[in-house]
Formats: structure tokens, C-alpha cells, sequence
């Protein structure tokens, strides 16, 4: 017997629309490395660059702790996170402006905190948040 679960037909698909996160995971009920193997079984590298066109998101680099260093720049969708934050004081409406996917609606809690976790998107909340403070002051 094949001690490996075999790629199910619609993976593509499916990761084309969740991504490599926890939702696909439990969309599969299977582990990251599981889903890291379908991954390199449906292309790969040429897959992940599709993703990523659809989400407009750039390549992350493979950072391990303790060596990670912070881009000065933030991407355009993370940078209208943060203007939406401020706007609304609240980072699932921050999200959801921002990212716009309502089939992951049921991502927005987690998504909108990892979002605000981020160090350089709180470093830009901030800069708002006391650039707007000087002006309506």
C-alpha cells in the first residue's frame, strides 16, 4: 500500500483559491506537508507564480527566525490594509477592502490579525495614525 495520499483531481483549483494556509489544510483534512508534495506534484514553483498572479501578492522568501529581515517597502494590498485600518479602526473591514475575497470570508478574523502582526504594517498603521492625529489636531 502507498504510504502517501495521492493528489486529489481538483487540487489545482482549490489551491489556486486558498493558498498554502491553514484553510487548505482543512479543506483536505491533511498536513502542510502533504499539501507542500501536491504542491510540487502540480507543478511547483510554476503553480505557487500562478497564485501569486491571481493574488497579486510578490515571492516570499524562505526566512527562518531569528534571520528574517523586514522589507522597507510594503505591497500595494498591504499598504491599503493599513489606510483602511486607520479609516475604519477595524482590521477584518481592513481585509476585507483590501484583499476583497469574500469565498475566504471565513479567513478574515485570522487573516486581519496576521495582517496587523506584521511589523511593517504596524510600523505604517502607526505613521498614519500620528501623521492623521498632527492633522486633525
Amino acid at each position: 500500500m502507498d504510504p502517501y495520499r495521492p493528489c486529489p483531481t481538483d487540487f489545482r483549483e482549490t489551491y489556486l483559491r486558498l493558498g498554502q494556509d491553514k484553510a487548505i489544510e482543512e479543506h483536505y483534512r491533511t498536513n502542510w506537508r502533504c499539501i507542500a508534495r501536491w504542491i510540487d506534484e502540480c507543478g511547483g514553483e510554476e503553480l505557487r507564480a500562478e497564485r501569486r498572479a491571481i493574488t497579486g501578492m510578490p515571492a516570499r522568501p524562505h526566512l527562518r527566525r531569528g534571520n528574517q529581515q523586514l522589507q522597507e517597502d510594503l505591497h500595494p494590498k498591504q499598504e491599503a490594509f493599513a489606510l483602511a485600518f486607520v479609516e475604519t479602526g477595524s482590521a477584518s473591514e481592513a481585509w476585507l477592502r483590501s484583499f476583497a475575497d469574500p469565498g475566504l470570508a471565513f479567513l478574515i478574523g485570522r487573516e486581519a490579525r496576521k495582517m496587523l502582526e506584521n511589523g511593517e504594517i504596524a510600523k505604517r498603521v502607526r505613521q498614519l495614525q500620528e501623521g492623521r492625529g498632527a492633522t486633525s489636531g
